[in-house]
């Protein structure tokens, strides 16, 4: 859903004509597009990044589309680092949405720490099993 913008995102939810307040549920500050909550907000953002370094990869994270240009390249292929690319680019987009929607509808926040232990348990029984 989250490559072909189908997402519930603010921007969509606007764009069908409901009135709603469209600020990203990370920053408060930025209408909440696909774009804009997965690859653009100071948050995700950083966290990305931070994923990408568990992955021994370096890059300057930009838009949703050079990143999925990005991904596109990287995620093909049979070899061990491509697997965990697509494990992390997996993981990285359902707890962001997940975590969105816990702000969102619960007005909690998943603890930051959980979900990096659940990364690492992700990728330690992908790599295991």
């Amino acid at each position: 859903m989250a490559v072909l913008d189908g997402l519930t995102t603010k921007a969509r939810l606007l764009s069908f004509g409901l009135q709603i307040d469209g600020l990203c549920e990370f920053c408060s500050k930025v209408l909440e597009s696909r774009d804009h909550l997965f690859f653009t907000s100071c948050l995700t953002k950083v966290v990305w990044a931070g994923v990408l370094g568990l992955c021994n990869q370096s890059i300057v994270v930009l838009d949703w589309n050079e990143e999925f240009l990005w991904a596109c390249r990287q995620l093909k292929g049979r070899s061990l680092l491509s697997a965990l690319l697509r494990l992390a680019w997996n993981y990285y987009i359902t707890m962001i949405w997940r975590e969105r929607n816990n702000r969102h509808f619960e007005g909690s926040r998943l603890l930051w720490i959980a979900w990096w232990i659940g990364l690492g348990r992700q990728f330690g029984c992908h790599l295991v099993g």
